[in-house]
């Protein structure tokens, strides 16, 4: 509820989305209020009693009914008010008939006090009708009622538009502090969403980025640590350990930024750039890396460009850790109808386990085969002997492939 509405259109905002029958239920603390008040009419009665056969007067008996009905308004406001209407017509229709000592106006008088509880809770539709059968009983009161004057029939509407003021009042001071309330939520999950998916974006870069660079650096120190003899001198091999320790913590304490803050989709590669990183990379470390790029001039969105150059970084990072050497290696990238297809071929180190220093979260591959299902793709490794083939396929249309991707988060 914005703040430049007007009174009107608050009004009808509160009554809005309740049907004829509808109410809307009292909190507990409402609640209480309104038994307090029934418990204290009834009490109020009781006082009042002088004998026993008091307790079979008709407006005795009609007194404990609104008293009653009051109650009611904490469970079934529709019913209590549906009730009330009927009280006031058959008290007006038994004064017309004679079988009243006294008049119906103390009854009349209830039920114009209950009419707060009915603009509280009740529909606009029933508030109205309450009220217009309320105007109605006090007309036909003065007809048959020679005792009462126009003057206390119009008292009488006057003090139920009073009554209906006071009870819409109460229920649209409710409604705005739950339409407040609700827009604070709303505001507090965006904020919340805004945050997390910038923790996210940040993991994804740490690990994408600097955790891939110091698991080269790791692996680098630990390949010329293998390669230390006699006749290496030893400053050389206590800068070797510290290389490989401090890279190696390094890498660890990244991981475990990565876990605490997620993962987003955030980037800025491209995916030559990706191909010729991954190469450069690897051939450094002494492999064979062969790239081929059929992809052309192809429009790609960010979204799976960025996905796509990314696991081209994780599947270098693990043929660093995990490949051997002595087996070329393949990334090719081509397009296939509507999709992107990544095929990364490599030969699996015999002692991989023996020589892997740097720790694996097994982290990597999970995020890339989780994101590509999310664009509509997919992310499928296998093992053949000794060697290990990475296949991706992700769609070309990045709107479709955000649209997953928003639909699979939210």
């Amino acid at each position: 509820m914005t703040g430049n509405q007007t009174r009107p259109a608050r009004w009808l905002a509160a009554y809005g989305g309740v049907s004829p029958l509808g109410y809307v239920p009292l909190g507990r603390t409402a609640r209480t209020i309104v038994l307090v008040v029934a418990a204290f009419i009834a009490a109020s009665i009781l006082a009042d009693l002088t004998s026993p056969a008091d307790l079979v007067d008709l407006h005795v008996l009609s007194s404990f009914a609104i008293a009653i009905l009051f109650g009611m308004f904490a469970w079934r406001p529709p019913v209590a008010a549906i009730a009330l209407t009927l009280l006031g017509v058959a008290a007006v229709t038994l004064s017309a008939l004679g079988l009243l000592d006294e008049t119906a106006g103390p009854t009349l008088s209830g039920i114009l006090l209950a009419a707060i509880f009915v603009a509280l809770t009740c529909s606009l539709s029933g508030t109205v009708v309450y009220i217009g059968i309320l105007w109605a009983c006090g007309v036909v009161r003065q007809l048959v009622e020679p005792d009462t004057t126009s003057e206390m029939t119009f008292i009488l509407i006057i003090l139920s538009l009073v009554t209906v003021v006071i009870g819409a009042s109460l229920r649209i001071v409710i409604f705005a502090h739950q339409a407040t309330a609700d827009e604070l939520e709303r505001a507090t999950r965006a904020q919340a969403e805004l945050l997390r998916d910038e923790r996210e974006r940040i993991a994804d870069d740490l690990h994408d980025i600097l955790a891939h660079d110091l698991t080269i650096v790791a692996m680098q120190a630990r390949a010329l640590g293998l390669s230390v003899d006699e006749r290496t001198p030893r400053t050389s091999v206590e800068s070797i350990d510290a290389i490989t320790v401090a890279s190696t913590r390094a890498l660890d304490d990244v991981r475990r930024v990565i876990a605490a803050t997620g993962e987003a989709d955030a980037t800025t590669d491209t995916i030559p750039n990706a191909l010729s990183g991954a190469a450069t990379t690897l051939r450094e470390l002494g492999f064979a890396v062969h790239t081929r790029d059929e992809i052309g001039d192809v429009a790609l969105g960010r979204l799976v460009t960025a996905t796509l150059a990314r696991t081209i970084r994780e599947a270098a990072t693990n043929i660093a850790k995990h490949g051997s050497p002595e087996a070329p290696v393949t990334f090719a990238v081509a397009r296939r109808r509507d999709h992107l297809i990544l095929d990364v071929v490599n030969g699996i180190r015999p002692d991989a386990v023996a020589i892997d220093a740097v720790a694996s979260t097994s982290r990597g591959l999970a995020r890339h085969r989780e994101r590509a299902r999310q664009l509509g793709g997919e992310l499928t490794t296998s093992a053949d002997g000794d060697t290990w083939t990475l296949h991706v396929e992700l769609p070309i249309d990045s709107a479709a492939a955000s649209r997953r991707a928003d639909a699979a988060r939210g």
